[in-house]
């Protein structure tokens, strides 16, 4: 979910500065579907990841949505993907409405 008054940007990232944080089952048939569309349209993208500042490596991001794009982009040899970048304001107590 996607807080109310979260910043998105679209950005290219290189696929080493996302993380991946959580274990998400893969299904070989999607992840086939991204390798045969990577291999069949070089230069181009199978869609957005969505990923969100880490919190705790500086700089990189954490991988949100997409999990299997990025499994597919890594195994076609790609370097990188357009990912919207999702800052959602910090609703910790005493702390304003600042982007993390």
């Amino acid at each position: 979910m996607i807080k109310g008054g979260a910043k998105l940007t679209i950005k290219c990232l290189g696929l080493d500065e996302i993380q991946v944080k959580e274990y998400q089952e893969r299904w070989p048939d999607k992840l086939s579907l991204y390798i045969r569309l990577l291999k069949e349209h070089p230069g181009e993208y199978a869609g957005l990841f969505f990923v969100k500042p880490s919190d705790t490596h500086n700089g990189m991001f954490e991988l949100l949505d997409g999990h299997h794009k990025f499994v597919a982009s890594i195994m076609t040899g790609r370097t990188d993907a357009l990912c919207v970048v999702v800052e959602e304001p910090d609703r910790r107590e005493g702390v304003g409405n600042e982007y993390v």
